[in-house]
């Protein structure tokens, strides 16, 4: 059914409408009519919706599951998700569709319970389909451990009433975020259900993530008017390629392409059984229920010909065949073929995995004799059948012989099956004459080098590596450079349907050779796939510059695209792609940067007729690893003029670049930073990374600073990591997750090398979707860094040391040796994070006894600092914590004492310090003789100025006392600080208190795509009990053109995680408003101010908070001066008849749907435009923001109608 995204202020309207919208007008279809891939129904195609796709044939997940069901047991179960949150290790944190954390994907987590069921998605029953059938999906593995690429993570099955056939499977290895795969189905002549399954037992812990499913060329031949001379008519309609029929491959809808009578002259053999006289050496005649195994990738899942598991078909790829080992199958012999009427050999292979290295086809005129190869297929095609056909025109009698050659790899088969020999393919009744054995020259060098052709011998790594070995440079030859060759300079076709690449003499730039798109004769409509030799090591500058043609006597140009290919994954989204089509040759330059050894590139492209695709003139430029561009000097830098000694890395799918827009400025604020758009659609990556090239090593303790920007409403994390040259290991120096609005912050890291060359790296993670992160005027000094001036404790203690037998200790919640702290940290309220923490169990610290937590030492400011820290306290009398601030020449001073702390959640505590001298800040913890009891401290901050108060903030220098908090199921969202001068946000464009662009504000806004229904928190620090108080505040809501969908303002008052009271305001603004909103609360609370974002913006300024007396206009016992307070019993009851309601409602609606159906299949029922709602809240702009809660009817059984 369709999804029902219905707000609650028109629920029953809304749900009733969109029910009846969705069931109420669509055609009555036999069942084998539904989901069959053609619209049978005029208008809606409402029979191709829930069909594992909606009527456009694909499923993004976004509106509901398109009838994909969780068939699980109850070990793991796959769900339609946001962000990860069923999943084991996180799962995605976007999807692919959105590529934010708003979109949908359906997801699972593995254990490591060897007993735990698979866990199984299930399509809806589709079908029938052709041959051409293909499914295409996105699908990510996150992995918590290498070491298990030999074991299935996921698979998919086709069930159908010929059994259950394997026909794709991916390994355990951490694809790094979305690949593209797809599924060939074969002719299918019934329903059938596709079924992903997520393998049990594996020996590392997974999550598995699909979306974006899609079907493609399902349809059998449409009906057609009128075939061509080189097609034929199938009986029920549609028109076949002549050189299609009898190929093995059902293309009619009633197979009379491949009807006995009309192949009566063709030879077949489809190894059911036997060879049929073909004769193996090497190869194993088996079905994959004989091969029996899925726990690694054994095989072809299902032969060719019967498309099933029982099928038979030639397999090399057992466990005890190696590297290198080679399996021959031979015809019988056949009579000379003339060039009139050619011998045509039509078969089916299967190459998959890595050890699929090639297969090769022979003839032979003598026996054993020589061998002349006809055709070769080189490198993995997928787990898919794929059609090849060879001719011979041969005027001796002869024999065929195809070859299967196996690579090095984890896992990987050749496989062949239904081999059919044309009319043309005459056996002869003779044997062959004898011949010598086919001479092999001595090999120069061994097995695993190359042989330079001046006779050196090199390793075979070292070929195309972009470094000359050979003397001659033959090494860097057949590597894919300058012109294409008649034999495509070492690039190879690895296309596997009805397109391929060749190499055309002539025509391209300068008239040289070039690549160009043609057809052939396959049986899928896939791209065309042409790959380059295996490269690398690369350095960081390395790209490659080529020439492209993109011509088109039609309306659309063809696709081409180039991505890059590492063994054993497919690839991800493309680096580079084609323009619009011109009919010129163009120039292009594609980016690869620094890479591992074992790296391709393929070109994939699709034309169709009257398009032309052409590529030429590839050369590759500055790919050494030990290159260095002459402005790549030194790491310190402003970016005004480039990256200096800074590059990106290519592999990451996300780039930083150099930003000058207003406010992404450090230096100067006209010129630029290093930014990255968290927001941006155009990025697919996860990561985000900008390097250091090698920097000289150095005995001697460095210092780097830089200014960082976190700001927008959903920003990621940005992180410095250092990594040792040499060393796989990245260490964490620093790392940061909040957004800061448009204030620049400054970040300190002491850069500690232990003598060696090392790289510096900043590193954005794309778990926020709606922002910036910008980094500017980075600084590298040799000399100690000075005491940092904030710590969170998540990279390091900051510095700060304890003493005593009783020690501080710095951990989380997750990895701590100490079982009875804090279960979050403060700093992103995670198990994971981390925090410092005493002890004061009776055990440890004995009552009265101390330990001390010690900054760094610290300079004397020039005038007032503000010291901030959040702590929790835990157990019964967990002690006393005090803030001792010691300067040199003066006494001890305890600015902070804190005594009786036990509650719930992290509290916020501030002092001025005015140091006139060196000082020294101390966390002193004094045991009360509780049992597991503890005092833990988070996120100290140190300012310049003096600390804010509680009763006013108007937002021109900071936040104040205000924050938000960083859990997820609470809000998704953040407020930051900003200012009307700022364009990189709606909002108002003056703030209240100065009435300037430059005066500062809060502010939830940004692209409506991606905070769209999310809320922001903005909270204030915990306030004491109060009998009444005044809450006054400025706010601003942008007007949303949309009919059911507002921007709503909660400020609501919660202690101790009780929701106590709430105020709502909804009504747009036509500028800065005023609120005020008289509360009290008998126990320590927070007041919360709740965003819910639709579109635009949402602001507010200038609070301020009055205890002691009510808001002045109205007395405390009438406090709805600007909202209504409502009380969360009555609410509740509000919500049960409201729920009641529309169960009692919907039921029935859905007997009246149900009759109606019964009655007239054809009819929508009437009125269901006419239904009316009621809305939970109501605004009166005109009577100062007053809301009120609707009268509403309420019919009570054997009673008349009540108010309440």
């Amino acid at each position: 059914m369709k999804s029902l995204r219905c707000p609650t202020f028109l629920l029953l309207a809304c749900c009733l409408r969109e029910l009846l919208a969705a069931h109420g007008d669509h055609c009555s279809l036999a069942e084998e009519l539904l989901c069959d891939f053609e619209c049978n129904c005029p208008g809606d195609c409402w029979d191709e919706q829930n069909c594992g796709h909606h009527k456009d044939f694909t499923c993004n997940f976004e509106e509901d599951s398109c009838g994909w069901t969780d068939r699980s047991l109850p070990t793991y179960s796959w769900r339609r998700q946001q962000g990860g949150t069923t999943a084991r290790l996180g799962g995605p944190t976007a999807d692919h569709t959105l590529g934010t954390s708003l979109g949908w994907c359906m997801s699972v987590g593995l254990t490591l319970d060897p007993s735990g069921t698979p866990a199984i998605l299930a399509s809806p029953s589709v079908g029938p389909v052709a041959a051409s059938c293909e499914v295409r999906f996105w699908y990510q593995l996150r992995v918590a451990q290498s070491g298990a690429s030999g074991h299935v993570a996921v698979s998919a099955f086709i069930t159908s009433a010929s059994g259950r056939l394997l026909v794709w499977r991916a390994t355990a290895e951490d694809t790094q975020g979305w690949r593209q795969a797809s599924i060939s189905t074969g002719h299918i002549s019934s329903k059938f259900q596709i079924l992903f399954q997520a393998g049990s037992g594996l020996p590392t812990l997974v999550d598995v993530a699909l979306d974006d499913i899609s079907f493609h060329r399902c349809l059998f031949p449409e009906r057609q008017a009128q075939c061509s001379a080189e097609q034929v008519s199938c009986p029920q309609g549609g028109c076949v390629d002549r050189w299609r029929l009898c190929d093995g491959t059902v293309d009619c809808r009633d197979g009379s392409d491949e009807a006995a009578e009309l192949c009566v002259n063709y030879t077949k053999c489809d190894m059911e059984l036997g060879s049929c006289g073909w004769l193996l050496d090497g190869w194993e005649r088996t079905s994959q229920a004989l091969l029996g195994t899925l726990a690694s990738p054994h095989g072809p899942g299902r032969d060719h010909s019967w498309n099933n598991d029982l099928g038979h078909f030639l397999f090399l790829g057992s466990k005890h065949h190696g590297k290198g080992q080679r399996a021959r199958l031979t015809s019988p012999v056949l009579l000379p073929s003339a060039v009139a009427e050619p011998c045509q050999l039509i078969f089916y292979y299967h190459l998959f995995g890595p050890r699929a290295a090639a297969l090769n086809v022979f003839y032979r005129t003598r026996t054993p004799g020589e061998l002349t190869r006809v055709t070769r297929v080189v490198g993995q095609r997928g787990d898919r059948w794929v059609r090849e056909e060879a001719h011979f025109a041969v005027n001796a009698s002869f024999q065929i012989v195809l070859e299967g050659v196996l690579g090095d790899g984890p896992f990987g088969d050749v496989a062949l099956d239904d081999l059919e020999l044309s009319p043309g393919c005459r056996p002869s009744s003779v044997c062959l004459p004898e011949g010598p054995e086919p001479t092999v020259p001595p090999a120069a060098c061994r097995a695993d080098e190359f042989s330079c052709a001046d006779g050196l011998c090199i390793p075979q790594s070292e070929v195309c590596d972009f470094q000359r070995d050979c003397g001659d440079t033959s090494d860097e030859t057949p590597c894919g450079t300058q012109s294409f060759m008649a034999q495509g300079d070492s690039w190879m076709d690895r296309s596997s349907g009805r397109l391929k690449w060749t190499v055309k003499e002539g025509g391209g730039p300068s008239e040289r050779p070039f690549l160009t798109i043609s057809t052939a004769r396959g049986h899928l409509f896939t791209e065309a796939i042409v790959v380059s030799p295996l490269l690398g090591p690369s350095g960081p500058a390395c790209s490659m510059h080529f020439e492209y043609l993109l011509s088109s006597t039609v309306t659309h140009a063809g696709l081409l695209s180039l991505s890059v290919w590492h063994e054993g994954l497919p690839p991800r989204d493309a680096v580079w792609h084609g323009g619009p089509a011109s009919g010129q040759w163009r120039n292009a330059t594609a980016l690869l940067g620094a890479r591992e050894r074992g790296f391709q590139l393929a070109f994939a492209g699709y034309a169709m007729e009257g398009q032309d695709i052409g590529v030429a003139g590839v050369t590759f430029l500055h790919c050494g690893v030990d290159y260095r561009p002459e402005e790549a000097q030194g790491v310190s830098c402003n970016f005004d003029r480039g990256l200096c000694g800074w590059y990106q890395d290519q592999n990451d799918g996300l780039d930083w670049t150099l930003d000058g827009r207003q406010g992404l400025d450090h230096t100067s604020g006209t010129g630029h930073s290093l930014s990255v758009s968290l927001s941006s659609p155009i990025w697919s990556g996860t990561l985000s990374r900008l390097l250091t090239y090698p920097q000289p090593a150095s005995s001697a303790t460095l210092c780097l600073s830089f200014w960082y920007l976190l700001r927008g409403a959903q920003t990621g994390t940005l992180s410095l990591k250092m990594k040792l040259l040499g060393d796989a290991v990245e260490t964490l120096l620093w790392t940061e997750t909040r957004s800061n609005g448009d204030e620049w912050q400054r970040g300190i890291s002491t850069i500690d090398p232990w003598g060696q060359e090392f790289q510096l790296i900043f590193e954005v993670t794309r778990d926020g979707f709606e922002g910036d992160a910008a980094v500017d005027d980075v600084t590298l000094v040799s000399r100690p860094c000075p005491a940092q001036l904030s710590c969170s404790f998540e990279v390091d203690t900051c510095g700060y040391s304890t003493d005593g037998g009783a020690r501080w200790v710095r951990q989380s919640h997750r990895s701590g040796a100490i079982p009875h702290g804090p279960t979050t940290d403060h700093s992103l309220e995670e198990t994971t994070g981390f925090y410092a923490m005493a002890d004061t169990s009776l055990n440890v610290l004995q009552g009265g006894q101390a330990t001390a937590l010690y900054s760094e030492v610290r300079s004397p400011s020039a005038g007032m600092e503000c010291l901030s820290f959040w702590y929790l306290a835990g157990g019964h009398s967990p002690g006393t914590l005090n803030v001792i601030v010691r300067q040199s020449e003066r006494q001890l001073e305890t600015v902070i004492s804190l005594s009786g702390m036990e509650g719930t959640g992290w509290h916020r505590q501030w002092a001025s310090v005015e140091a006139q001298s060196d000082w020294v800040v101390a966390f002193e913890a004094v045991g009360a003789g509780g049992s597991q009891t503890y005092i833990a401290i988070d996120d100290i901050t140190i300012r310049a100025g003096h600390c804010p108060t509680s009763d006013f903030c108007d937002f021109e220098k900071d936040a104040c006392r205000w924050s938000n908090t960083w859990r997820p199921e609470w809000e998704q969202l953040d407020w930051e600080r900003t200012s009307g001068n700022n364009a990189h946000h709606w909002g108002p464009l003056e703030d209240h208190s100065l009435g300037t662009q430059q005066g500062g504000f809060m502010l939830v806004a940004g692209d409506g795509h991606v905070s769209a229904g999310r809320t922001a928190w903005l909270l204030s620090d915990h306030l004491p009990p109060t009998l009444a108080a005044c809450l006054c505040f400025w706010y601003w809501l942008d007007r949303v053109d949309a009919v059911y969908e507002r921007n709503e303002l909660r400020v609501s008052i919660v202690s101790a995680g009780e929701w106590l009271s709430s105020w709502y305001f909804k009504e747009p603004t036509a500028g800065w408003h005023e609120a005020q909103i008289s509360l009290a609360s008998p126990r320590e609370f927070q007041i919360v101010l709740e965003a819910t974002r639709a579109l635009g913006a949402i602001a507010v300024d200038d609070i301020a908070y009055e205890d002691g007396r009510d808001c002045q206009h109205k007395p405390v016992a009438a406090s709805k001066a600007s909202g209504v307070q409502v009380d969360f019993v009555v609410a509740v009851v509000f919500e049960v008849i409201i729920v009641l309601l529309f169960v009692v409602t919907l039921i029935g609606v859905i007997v009246y749907y149900w009759r109606t159906r019964q009655q007239s299949p054809q009819q929508s029922p009437a009125g269901a435009d006419q239904q009316t709602g009621f809305e939970n809240v109501t605004y009166d702009h005109h009577n100062l923001d007053t809301i009120e809660v609707p009268v509403m009817p309420v019919s009570l059984p054997g009673e008349e109608t009540s108010t309440v």
